[in-house]
């Protein structure tokens, strides 16, 4: 009996450990590209698409996400930037501004990837800028370079860091229209 005991406590531990998630990024070729930075002095790489908005005619919309191995999303970043070359400075509108222009997020994921953990916006005391290089709209790609500084929305969590810096980044994807 005793040893039955500890044998379920030892598969309730194990079924309940689920803090240890390794995050990797998705295939570029699965998705549709992929972006690069240094997130908090950190190698940061995930996977992208972007599509035309049909909110905004005149700007893009990408997002770049990580997933766990059970693919479940971690990390969400969010772009909305005008459909042209140079650069775009990032302004937090706050998340209930809706559509109105160049804007963007960052957001962490809980453990089973379908319900936000903490929403970041715009540290609007950094200059954040998304350079638009490349914008090829014979071949439907988009390329350029970014520094992105968000403070985290809401809720104190001493696990999570309340800044989160993503500079030297650079994504190449190809666009849906």
């Amino acid at each position: 009996m005793k040893n039955l005991l500890f044998f379920f406590i030892f598969i309730t531990l194990i079924a309940c450990n689920k803090d240890e998630v390794v995050i990797y990024k998705a295939s570029g070729d699965i998705q549709y590209g992929n972006l690069t930075a240094s997130k908090n002095g950190e190698t940061f790489e995930a996977g992208c698409y972007a599509h035309y908005n049909q909110y905004l005619p005149n700007n893009l919309w990408f997002s770049a996400t990580t997933i766990s191995q059970d693919s479940s999303l971690r990390e969400i970043i969010s772009v909305s930037v005008p459909w042209k070359l140079g650069e775009h400075k990032m302004v937090s509108k706050g998340f209930e501004a809706g559509y109105s222009g160049p804007d963007c997020s960052y957001s962490t994921r809980a453990q089973d990837g379908d319900v936000t953990e903490y929403r970041y916006k715009i540290c609007n005391s950094r200059k954040s800028i998304i350079n638009v290089t490349k914008l090829d709209t014979v071949n439907n790609s988009i390329e350029g370079t970014f520094d992105l500084y968000f403070e985290r929305d809401g809720k104190k969590n001493a696990e999570k860091p309340r800044k989160v810096c993503f500079e030297n980044g650079k994504f190449k994807m190809q666009y849906r229209k």
